[in-house]
């Protein structure tokens, strides 16, 4: 069958849906480093059962079986979503392939511009999502463990105000490698869209700032899983960057931390070992365009050409 909006109707083919098979291959950034296992059940229910501007889900469904799922949600704006839910269970991925086109159609129609998503390094969908049009952006490496030591935030650092968006842009333009704002976020608006929030409710954000310049930023939010951090620092503020985050885990309770770094990040990494993190799961950061930006033609200046006898 072809594949479609999820229905009420569907509930029964997902409600015997084997459980070993309701593992999820997307990894949005709040189940990052945590079970496979997922209540697709509960998230389709609620997708069937009341209208969600902000999520959809696609099935593919055979004889009552449910063959592949896609679900998708809006990240901070409209014109960038991600991919949170993704099963599927045909060989060679041909449910993949078939709930992509059908999503990539109804979110252009929606004025999405790009859509978001994360497997892991070793997903059997990897090839699969590559061929369907996804580019490879980036990769990234999950660092676990319990921080040797708990200080307090350098006197430079402070919490995040919203007066401090086009500062973070520069400083996302400044530790991220060219390569990888060409795909994520090129212009400001893009970086806008595309921050991935959700999984922050509840935690903290903190800056560290010199001279009117914000150098570096450690976000911390307590989940399922333990405290998730993420970091984003420019070569000279590494140090500071590590006691805000050695400050943030202190402010959420302490105990098991885990930090998503960008493998190009080696100084940061090399800074996590050092306090007691091991690196483990690697990942990787896919998206596509549903529009393709077009080269509008320059215009030069005329010039007058001199006349002779004039």
């Amino acid at each position: 069958m072809n594949p479609r909006p999820v229905l009420p109707t569907d509930l029964l083919p997902l409600a015997t849906f084997d459980a070993r098979c309701r593992q999820s291959a997307a990894w949005p950034r709040e189940r990052v480093g945590a079970s496979a296992t997922t209540a697709l059940l509960g998230t389709v229910r609620d997708q069937a059962l009341a209208v969600a501007r902000r999520r959809s889900v696609w099935v593919s469904v055979r004889r009552q079986r449910l063959r592949g799922l896609l679900g998708a949600r809006q990240r901070s704006r409209r014109q960038a979503w991600e991919v949170d839910y993704l099963v599927d269970q045909t060989s060679g991925g041909d449910a993949l392939r078939a709930l992509h086109d059908r999503a990539l159609a109804d979110l252009a129609e929606r004025g999405v511009e790009k859509l978001f998503l994360r497997l892991t390094a070793e997903s059997d969908l990897l090839d699969t999502a590559l061929a369907a049009g996804f580019v490879a952006y980036q990769q990234e490496v999950l660092f676990r463990g319990e921080l040797t030591a708990a200080g307090s935030p350098p006197l430079v650092a402070r919490r995040t105000s919203q007066t401090d968006a086009y500062p973070l842009f520069r400083l996302y333009c400044a530790a991220t490698p060219e390569t990888v704002r060409r795909h994520e976020a090129a212009t400001f608006g893009e970086w806008q869209a595309a921050q991935e929030r959700l999984w922050l409710k509840g935690g903290c954000d903190l800056v560290s700032e010199r001279e009117g310049r914000i150098d570096a930023r450690v976000r911390a939010a307590r989940l399922p899983q333990g405290i998730a951090v993420d970091v984003v620092a420019e070569g000279r503020a590494l140090g500071d960057a590590m006691e805000m985050l050695a400050a943030a885990v202190s402010e959420r309770g302490g105990g098991r931390v885990s930090v998503l770094v960008p493998e190009t990040e080696a100084a940061l990494a090399a800074r996590l070992g050092a306090s007691g993190l091991v690196a483990g799961e690697r990942y990787v950061c896919l998206c596509q365009r549903t529009t393709r930006p077009i080269a509008l033609p320059s215009r030069a200046p005329a010039v007058a050409k001199p006349v002779l006898g004039a």
